[in-house]
């Protein structure tokens, strides 16, 4: 088995576990009870910023001193690159995946997310990711979404405002 990060707790319980394992956090997330249960989307926000980032299995499970693990198939994917969305996305007859406001003549193996609010256009082209995410876009040939790392690293040298 693997664990892939998904955890599930009746909420009393977890408030039990936040004050045994997490005593320094708990204050904060003793205050979170009431304006969850309110719908008070605001005051959670608020409060959750003051909670640490921290993973659930440093702060829980690496010290409680037992636990089931449940075995499930729900489907999840660990979408780990735009390319990944082919394994969980429908394609056109083309096999091309589009999201959002998008035009295409011709093109075959295409993965394109048009989320910057205007319509992208592709003519003649195969086998890329295009991304339009408003400020930037970002254009590819699939297969090389593990390179991903080196292009940040070229945008936080030459356009740190827009990360």
């Amino acid at each position: 088995m693997w664990n892939g990060g998904m955890f599930v707790w009746r909420a009393d319980l977890f408030l039990e576990l936040a004050e045994q394992c997490y005593p320094e956090q708990y204050g904060v997330v003793k205050k979170l009870k009431r304006p969850f249960a309110a719908g008070e989307r605001a005051r959670v926000a608020a409060l959750y910023e003051q909670l640490e980032a921290t993973s659930v299995d440093y702060a829980f499970m690496e010290k409680l001193p037992a636990f089931e693990v449940v075995e499930t198939d729900c489907g999840w994917d660990d979408i780990g690159s735009f390319d990944a969305l082919e394994r969980v996305l429908p394609r056109d007859d083309r096999g091309n995946i589009r999201r959002g406001d998008v035009c295409q003549m011709g093109g075959v193996g295409n993965i394109v997310v048009a989320a910057g609010g205007r319509p992208v256009v592709l003519f003649g082209v195969d086998n890329n990711v295009i991304v339009d995410a408003g400020d930037v876009i970002l254009i590819y040939p699939k297969g090389a979404g593990q390179e991903i790392r080196d292009v940040v690293d070229l945008m936080e040298k030459e356009k740190p405002e827009l990360l």
